[in-house]
């Protein structure tokens, strides 16, 4: 099972403003498990639906922009390319 993944901003993006983020890593292999996990979006051949008519490539990263609320969390989705000019991993033992 893929574990959620702390991160941190390193620059200021324009829908991720809280200081907890969470983001999860998707792959083909892995990305109708989470679908059915989550049901945030549909899996369309190597591509996710998000929306209408709004595709994404895999992999991507799927980030919870509020991973600690009670409501409805939200999520954002990101090339690997932006991810790594927006964001940074936090390691467990930091």
């Amino acid at each position: 099972m893929e574990t959620w993944k702390n991160l941190k901003r390193i620059r200021e993006h324009s829908l991720a403003k809280n200081k907890n983020l969470e983001a999860i890593f998707i792959t083909e292999e892995i990305a109708q498990r989470i679908s059915d996990e989550y049901q945030v979006f549909s899996v369309m051949g190597k591509s996710l639906l998000l929306g209408v008519m709004h595709f994404q490539r895999m992999p991507v990263w799927m980030i919870c922009i509020n991973p600690k609320s009670h409501k409805k969390r939200k999520y954002i989705f990101e090339s690997e390319s932006t991810f790594e000019r927006y964001f940074e991993i936090i390691e467990e033992d930091e």
